[in-house]
């Protein structure tokens, strides 16, 4: 993920680390001694962490990395990625052109489900940022995420986003339940995410596409 985004993007990036030895390449923050998850997770030990639904403590460092991402960011906007993501094709300005807006942030929604987190842009000029962060960080430092039918990041960002009324762009409105809507939007053109099996595979599948093809090299023969 650190070699290609840093190939084809021209903007920083800030990779969230647990544990020895960060790789000297990318700029590293420690997220155990930056933040407070390991006491989210020694205070909430008892907690069920069974399957993908209730397993908070699995899916706190990325919310605790977003959090501390958006209290310190010194950029008009912040840009999170997963960690699975591969950037196959360079950025142009055509990409920033489309996720770019004055809402308060751009997602990868899905009907009749939860959003799909592995990319979202938030943007730090928008009035109601500040109060999506407030109730982001007390699911997490109050506990209130265990209030919630489900513990995991993408539920909890687009329970707070409804919750809000948030103005947001959504770039996949056509997403459908537990599609692959991140390779079926046009980042698809850019990105590979290569989420749960796809990891051991080596990349998406060329079905996972429902609505449009890519015209990328990268998908063919996939």
């Amino acid at each position: 993920m650190i070699d290609s985004f840093q190939k084809n993007f021209d903007i920083p990036l800030y990779v969230y680390w647990e544990g020895d030895d960060p790789p000297p390449e990318a700029q590293c923050i420690d997220l155990l001694k930056e933040t407070n998850l390991t006491a989210f997770k020694e205070r909430n030990r008892s907690k069920p962490q069974d399957g993908f639904f209730k397993a908070a403590s699995k899916f706190a460092p990325k919310s605790y990395s977003v959090i501390h991402a958006l209290e310190n960011s010194q950029s008009d906007y912040t840009m999170w990625l997963d960690a699975d993501v591969f950037v196959h094709t360079k950025i142009d300005q055509s990409f920033y052109d489309k996720v770019i807006t004055d809402k308060m942030a751009t997602v990868l929604g899905r009907k009749n489900r939860y959003l799909e987190s592995g990319f979202v842009v938030y943007n730090h000029s928008h009035p109601r940022l500040q109060e999506f962060i407030d109730i982001y960080k007390a699911c997490y430092e109050e506990d209130k995420i265990f209030n919630l039918p489900e513990w995991h990041d993408a539920f909890v960002v687009d329970w707070i986003i409804k919750k809000m009324d948030a103005p947001i762009l959504n770039l996949t409105p056509h997403g459908e339940n537990y599609q692959h809507v991140f390779v079926d939007s046009f980042l698809g053109d850019y990105m590979d995410h290569m989420k749960g099996k796809r990891k051991t595979e080596g990349s998406s599948r060329r079905n996972d596409m429902k609505t449009r093809k890519s015209q990328s090299d990268y998908w063919k023969g996939k």
